[in-house]
């Protein structure tokens, strides 16, 4: 499904803080980056086009392309513009010619870093040459987040939450939640389960 789980109001836990957020543009999509090109070691709880990011932390671009990507970052709030900048195309002196591939043996795309992203919430990522890319940074206030699975079941797991009341908030990029947010409660040493159901497409 591919959804994003934010837990509200957490004030406390063992669950570690989200490193500095970071997307690989490559095969005509933002993606949170792997392999040679992976992003900074430690968690971020991030998948596909969707980042995390704690408030006031910077956020990186790479490209693995052969072509330069004119980033642009809004806040999908007030749409106001918080970052521009290019994305330099892969390049290897010695080898002009070559395309991408993940090895070892290539050097790195060079990366681009927007200054500290002050407000909490979620900002759109696109590139001005290249319409159809989009990414989705959330910056958050605590690292109870996650991005459910994405096949029909949809499955995610939070764990470290402590025992208290709270609310769930949802968000899908395409599809609707009956419910965006969902209050439920942990109890010490317990599992807790709750339901997130989406509304049909529009024909």
């Amino acid at each position: 499904v591919g959804a994003v789980l934010m837990i509200k109001d957490v004030k406390a836990g063992k669950r570690p803080p989200p490193v500095r957020p970071s997307f690989m543009i490559h095969h005509g999509q933002f993606t949170y980056p792997s392999g040679v090109h992976r992003a900074p070691t430690g968690p971020n709880y991030s998948s596909f086009n969707i980042a995390f990011g704690p408030i006031g932390e910077r956020m990186v671009f790479s490209t693995g392309g052969l072509f330069p990507c004119e980033v642009v970052l809004k806040s999908a709030e007030t749409d106001k513009v918080v970052f521009e900048g290019t994305a330099r195309a892969y390049s290897d002196p010695k080898r002009p010619d070559h395309v991408f591939l993940a090895t070892d043996w290539m050097s790195k795309p060079k990366p681009v870093t927007s200054d500290p992203i002050r407000k909490g919430g979620m900002y759109v990522a696109t590139c001005r040459r290249h319409a159809w890319q989009s990414g989705y940074l959330f910056l958050v206030d605590n690292p109870y987040v996650c991005v459910t699975t994405h096949n029909s079941r949809g499955r995610f797991t939070i764990g470290n939450i402590p025992a208290g009341r709270y609310t769930a908030e949802v968000w899908h990029q395409d599809l609707q939640p009956v419910r965006r947010e969902i209050e439920f409660e942990v109890k010490k040493d317990e599992t807790t389960q709750f339901l997130v159901e989406f509304k049909m497409p529009e024909a």
